[in-house]
């Protein structure tokens, strides 16, 4: 799979279609340059590495559980803000 390196500025002459045309048809992995130290890449991956945890690499963020709260909403909050 072939990688290309783009800047802002190069993406201000490309459709977001275009970007996910070449990342698709093409099997190219985009990485979109943001600052000096920051980084932004597409890829395409297989369906079954999605599904699969050990296909998933450390280096990914993953989202952690949202924690359950004590407490309750009072009625009528919705009035009190959009009312």
């Amino acid at each position: 799979m072939s990688s290309q390196i783009l800047t802002f500025e190069d993406l201000k002459q490309v459709s977001l279609e275009e970007i996910i045309q070449q990342v698709v048809v093409q099997r190219k992995t985009l990485t979109i340059r943001v600052s000096a130290d920051e980084e932004i890449t597409i890829q395409l991956k297989a369906r079954e590495a999605l599904n699969d945890p050990e296909a998933i690499s450390r280096s990914e963020a993953r989202l952690i559980p949202l924690p359950v709260l004590k407490g309750y909403v009072l009625e009528g909050w919705k009035d009190a803000i959009y009312g």
